[in-house]
């Protein structure tokens, strides 16, 4: 989600708009247009699941590409967040792989905690934002309802020995 935010956060500095704080994030969505974006990656089950939940919460959408052998559990958690999977024959690189060649095709985001060249920039500003700011899933949670499995999975983050 701190991805998503900063992905936006950029877009509506272009766009002539104000991004809401994170503590504000999904509770004020009325600024940001519904299906304007789709939010894609290539996950084997919580990073896709939470970048689905995060574009359902902010009325977007999401593609999520999953390697055929994943658990079906984590394939049905992500479909009921409302997006659509994508099961690549293979492995999770090559859903990476396949990821980064649609969403270049579609015009697409993607939000991955990935990197491969030419794509650095939101995986390592992810990485730095979960180190120096620890508490900022403390202070969102309370704004991002009962998303079972989601709100645990910022805290425990959150609450990590660092």
């Amino acid at each position: 989600t701190c991805a998503i935010h900063r992905f936006l956060k950029d877009w509506s500095v272009s766009a002539g708009l104000t991004c809401p704080v994170p503590d504000r994030f999904y509770r004020d969505t009325a600024w940001l247009p519904p299906g304007r974006f789709t939010f894609c990656t290539a996950t084997d089950g919580n990073h896709g699941r939470g970048v689905a939940w995060t574009a359902k919460k902010l009325r977007q959408n999401a593609v999520i590409f999953m390697p055929s052998s994943s658990v079906a559990a984590r394939v049905d958690n992500i479909r009921a967040e409302g997006a659509r999977v994508i099961l690549v024959d293979g492995t999770y690189d090559e859903a990476v792989s396949r990821c980064s060649r649609e969403a270049a095709a579609e015009g697409w985001q993607i939000i991955s905690d990935t990197s491969w060249p030419g794509y650095e920039d939101i995986p390592r500003d992810v990485a730095g934002k979960q180190a120096e700011h620890p508490d900022v899933a403390i202070r969102i949670a309370p704004y991002l309802g009962a998303a079972e499995g989601v709100v645990p999975l910022l805290l425990a983050a959150a609450s990590a020995p660092r």
